[in-house]
């Protein structure tokens, strides 16, 4: 009785890791690749549409586990890690940002900002990848990969 027990509990252990890592997998796979911002929706402020200086944010996840990209006029760079359903990263630029639309981001990811790090609830919708940052609060990525 006990033996089947065991077996039984083992199996189900088995099969319970066997999901969660196809799950962590299916996640990571889904955020590599080409992203830009295309809209940040603000509950204070309401939501903001493309930038008008034409100078996009635009990220590229690498399978390695860092990024590159674009915000305005400034190269960022970091790296990232995704725990259930966060993306957790860090962000380097090469200067303050300059321009409306990368003020904007910046503002929006500073307001989860821990230890250095940046840590966001995540959802993929399709080709879109939506980060929360506050109480509905959403900036919305789509993905740009050709």
């Amino acid at each position: 009785m006990w033996k089947q027990f065991l077996y039984i509990t083992i199996y189900i252990f088995g099969i319970l890791s066997v999901f969660s890592c196809s799950r962590n997998n299916e996640d990571e796979a889904t955020v590599i690749g080409k992203w830009e911002l295309v809209k940040i929706e603000d509950s204070q402020i309401g939501p903001s549409l493309q930038p008008k200086d034409n100078k996009p944010v635009s990220i590229e996840f690498l399978k390695d586990g860092t990024y590159i990209g674009k915000a305005g006029n400034n190269n960022i760079e970091g790296e990232y890690s995704l725990e259930g359903d966060n993306i957790i990263f860090t962000l380097f630029t090469t200067e303050v940002p300059n321009t409306e639309w990368e003020l904007s981001f910046k503002d929006a990811i500073n307001k989860k900002l821990f230890d250095g790090k940046y840590k966001m609830l995540t959802f993929f919708n399709f080709n879109e990848m939506i980060l929360t940052y506050d109480n509905d609060s959403y900036l919305f990525f789509n993905n740009i990969d050709e």
